[in-house]
């Protein structure tokens, strides 16, 4: 084959859930495809990525960036990265975990239950998800929910935890998700505490 298979089986690992991606065969490669638009490809040992004239400029600063060119005139906007940067360790691909849902629920006079969907690239047990948390403004956890495994194949997740205890001065709190490499950082959703 004609370009760096490894690259090109984490790029569909990750696009698998999208809606309207396809991919073709061109310039003895393959272009991933959303909406009918390129937004990535893949060139012998390289990725090869469409940029944005300001984006452009700063990543050809970068040693490893340079203008896609395979017939002497360079393609407009369109750079190519060494495909080292692809198959570094999972955290290329696999970003900060996201809260996508959150739903609470009153269950007892100051107990509550919390049904959360987070979206994660896991990629298996080196770098996923492994936890989301409740948390009041101030920062403080009200209650954590353990993530025991990678869900490589379920996307996004939802899991549950019963049993909150929120302080009666509390009517807001945040859902908070966490990953085995980068911690926090991600997508969080605030919600509004029922009965307060």
């Amino acid at each position: 084959m004609a370009y760096n298979e490894k690259i090109e089986t984490r790029i569909k690992k990750i696009v698998s859930g999208w809606k309207n991606t396809g991919d073709k065969k061109m310039f003895d490669g393959v272009c991933h495809l959303l909406n009918g638009n390129m937004f990535c490809g893949v060139h012998k040992e390289f990725l090869i990525l469409p940029l944005g004239a300001d984006t452009a400029e700063d990543a050809l600063k970068l040693p490893h960036v340079r203008p896609f060119d395979i017939t002497g005139r360079p393609m407009k906007l369109i750079y190519i990265f060494f495909a080292c940067l692809l198959l570094m360790e999972t955290a290329v691909f696999a970003g900060q975990a996201d809260v996508v849902a959150a739903k609470v629920t009153r269950t007892d006079d100051d107990t509550y239950k919390f049904d959360v969907t987070v979206r994660h690239t896991d990629e298996g047990w080196k770098h996923y998800a492994d936890k989301w948390d409740v948390t009041a403004h101030d920062g403080t956890v009200l209650g954590t929910r353990i993530l025991a495994h990678p869900h490589v194949d379920e996307q996004p997740f939802t899991r549950s935890l019963v049993g909150v205890k929120i302080p009666d001065n509390i009517d807001k709190v945040t859902v908070r998700a966490h990953d085995l490499v980068h911690g926090y950082g991600g997508k969080t959703v605030a919600v509004t505490v029922p009965g307060k």
